[in-house]
């Protein structure tokens, strides 16, 4: 057993000792027969030979070891096989190399070919042979033999290659590194002359080199690049701090002399130095904050559909404020401002599933109506704002297995719903981290740069007109128009975005290379697992719709200044019962804003949800959405505060004048009455009621005589002297 082990040591040691390969003495140990690191050239175990080249500045010739003594040092671990950092151009073709590199080569190659070929091996290696053949490949070529010598030594410290002859301009330059050689402080400033110089021709204003004031400079980046200071600011921190001239004082205050432009250094060397130092990005770290490292600057690799197993493994769920501004349904000329948008993606096939523009900002209210449409029936919802489509064309009602939203309106109360009733799982994404839903965030750029820019009351539209007027004035668009405009985008991207990246492998292996999110869908529904689910409409609507209590009224179901009626509650006298008693009763229902043609409510005895729908002579409102009548009422109630105020002075003064008529018509009555007792006031009430009547009669007849006079053109014409004056014959009356 001693033996076999000892034949397994000595095979793996013969292993390491092989041709061409790079052995070093063991770190840490002192007094070794070998220095410095050696190449193999050739292993003789029969003659108990190996021929290695030391690898040192200027390389010398081979030298003959015992191939046993080598196995013992090695064996002891005294020394050890290692490797080389590659040459430049090992991982270059020779295409990508210069051309003057290959014709040295050629030329090196052309020179020791014929004592590196097979034929002289292993002779060449003998220090006799090796010297005879130097001189006689000398004297043919006509060169010295010395120049023979580097190249072949080269050759085989190199690797014994053609390409161990390429020039070494890699290792030639300046004494030191290149990072000593940067912050040498005796090293003059390079690079072109200022202009400053070439004017005045003084060489002593050339300015200081970065390296003789590296230090300072770095301590200015450090203490003065701030997340709230640009590179410049910065810069002029760092002059008026680390290389004033001094100071001088102005009462209690201390100013730093500036110095003169060669004697600082300037922004562009600031700037460089900022480049060197943040090679490993700890500077851009530095100036901004983790969640934007995060978003914007990390290295981005993998993808938001892996671990993916079909459709509705993941919904990805977002809203944003859009960039435009919207009119009125009821009333164009009222700007109703910016609607917020909310999208639902599909991850595995990128489908638009669903979406929900309205007024309310981004909450749980427009999160719910969203997911009510990307879970509902998508033919009835196109048809009401006049989009024809079939079932095929917007597939998708189903529910996701896992809801992917930002860490908001998701975490509310009120989306435990998700969870507890329609067996959702919520995962809310990091904060402000908005590349975790990147197929919602390139939805809201399509819909922006595809679409809303191009419309009236964009915010990017024209920009050079927009420092000419606002934004507003252009809007023309209202929401149910625009909500239509969105319906046909989505409707196109789903049929046309094509992305060859997104095709499952399963499907190219089936030879489908359609890649619309459309295509992907509805092959995944049909082959992959991705746990899609229908659920009852019934519970969606419960879970889902906005919840509100109606009150029962002579004139129909009333909700938010509007009536609503239904067969059952017809049939039943609700409203009837509500206008006998003088008593209403409440009642709950479910709505949609966007939908106000019809609301529903519950019915016990079948357990469902049954519509009710507007009264005909309020049909005017259908179309009105529910936060535009919310705006109507507002505007109305403004409206009639601003009249009332406006009024309250009319009134005022109508109030004090009847309030003087009646004071005049008591000081009156109170000067008639003076010594007539009470009982003769009110005993000839029915005389004097007479007597009132027949001066009413008579007074009119007199204005009828009159008027008659001033407007018969027969009198006028035969009348042409003044009439004699007749006695009044109702004068007797009075």
């Amino acid at each position: 057993m001693d033996t076999a082990l000892e034949t397994n040591r000595s095979t793996d040691v013969s292993d390491l000792l092989l041709q061409n390969s790079l052995i070093e003495p063991t770190p840490g140990i002192d007094n070794l027969p070998l220095q410095g690191l050696y190449r193999i050239l050739w292993v003789d175990a029969s003659n108990d030979l190996l021929v290695a080249i030391a690898i040192q500045s200027p390389l010398k010739a081979p030298c003959e070891f015992q191939l046993s003594a080598w196995q013992q040092l090695l064996e002891g671990r005294y020394i050890q096989p290692t490797a080389l950092t590659l040459r430049p151009f090992a991982l270059q073709d020779d295409d990508s190399l210069p051309e003057h590199y290959l014709t040295i080569r050629a030329k090196s190659w052309a020179i020791i070919e014929p004592l590196v070929c097979d034929a002289m091996l292993p002779w060449i290696y003998h220090p006799k042979h090796r010297g005879s053949a130097i001189a006689q490949r000398a004297k043919t070529l006509a060169i010295p033999p010395s120049q023979l010598r580097r190249l072949l030594y080269k050759y085989w410290a190199y690797g014994s290659t053609i390409n161990a002859l390429l020039p070494c301009y890699d290792l030639c330059g300046p004494q030191g590194s290149k990072e000593e050689r940067r912050t040498k402080p005796t090293m003059g400033k390079r690079g072109r002359r200022p202009v400053r110089v070439l004017f005045n021709d003084e060489p002593d204003q050339v300015g200081i080199s970065a390296a003789s004031v590296r230090s300072r400079l770095i301590a200015g980046i450090t203490e003065f690049l701030q997340p709230d200071k640009t590179i410049t600011k910065a810069y002029e921190e760092t002059i008026k701090k680390h290389f004033n001239k001094g100071y001088e004082r102005h009462g209690k205050l201390s100013v730093p002399i500036m110095p003169e432009a060669h004697e600082k250094p300037s922004i562009w060397q600031f700037r460089y130095l900022i480049q060197q130092l943040d090679y490993n990005l700890s500077l851009t770290k530095k100036q901004i904050d983790t969640s934007t490292w995060n978003l914007a600057f990390r290295g981005s690799y993998g993808s938001s559909r892996s671990h993916l197993f079909g459709p509705c493994a993941r919904f990805e769920v977002d809203a944003t404020i859009m960039d435009i501004y919207l009119v009125s349904t009821l009333n164009r000329a009222w700007i109703i401002g910016r609607p917020v948008l909310y999208v639902i993606v599909d991850v595995f096939s990128a489908m638009v599933v669903g979406f929900h523009l309205g007024l309310e900002g981004p909450s749980w209210e427009g999160a719910r109506l969203a997911l009510f449409n990307a879970f509902s029936d998508k033919v009835e919802f196109c048809k009401s704002y006049g989009v024809e489509i079939t079932q095929e064309d917007w597939p998708c009602h189903h529910l996701p297995h896992k809801l992917l939203s930002d860490n908001g309106e998701m975490r509310s109360k009120a989306s435990d719903t998700l969870t507890k009733t329609l067996n959702i799982d919520v995962e809310n994404a990091a904060v402000r981290r908005g590349d975790w839903k990147p197929n919602i965030e390139q939805q809201f750029h399509l819909i922006n740069e595809g679409t809303i820019r191009f419309l009236p009351g964009a915010l990017v539209q024209r920009e050079r007109e927009v420092r000419k007027r606002g934004n507003p004035l252009d809007a023309c668009i209202n929401l149910r128009e625009l909500t239509s405009i969105l319906i046909r985008r989505f409707l196109q991207f789903n049929h046309s975005r094509y992305k060859a990246d997104r095709l499952p492998p399963e499907m190219v292996g089936e030879g489908l290379l359609d890649a619309t999110p459309l295509a992907v869908w509805n092959w995944g529904i049909a082959n992959k697992t991705g746990r899609a689910r229908r659920e009852d409409p019934q519970i969606i609507w419960t879970a889902l719709l906005p919840k509100a209590i109606a009150s029962i009224r002579p004139k129909g179901l009333y909700f938010d200044g509007r009536h609503y009626i239904n067969n059952r509650l017809c049939l039943e006298e609700r409203f009837a019962r509500a206008r006998t008693r003088g008593k209403y009763d409440m009642i709950e229902i479910r709505y949609l804003s966007y939908a106000p043609k019809q609301i529903w409510i519950k019915n016990k005895e079948n357990r469902s949800w049954e519509a009710c729908y507007l009264v005909e002579h309020e049909l005017s409102y259908a179309q009105a959405r529910q936060e535009e009548l919310w705006d109507q009422i507002q505007i109305l109630n403004y409206e009639a505060e601003k009249k009332q105020n406006a009024q309250k002075q009319i009134n005022s003064r109508l109030d004090a004048e009847c309030d003087d008529i009646v004071q005049k018509a008591q000081a009156a009555t109170k000067e008639a009455r003076q010594g007539l007792s009470k009982a003769r006031i009110a005993a000839s009430i029915t005389s004097h009621r007479a007597i009132e009547k027949e001066a009413g009669r008579a007074e009119r007849l007199r204005q009828d005589v009159e008027s008659y006079r001033t407007t018969s053109p027969l009198l006028q014409r035969t009348q042409t002297s003044p009439a004699p004056t007749m006695p009044d014959p109702l004068e007797d009356i009075w």
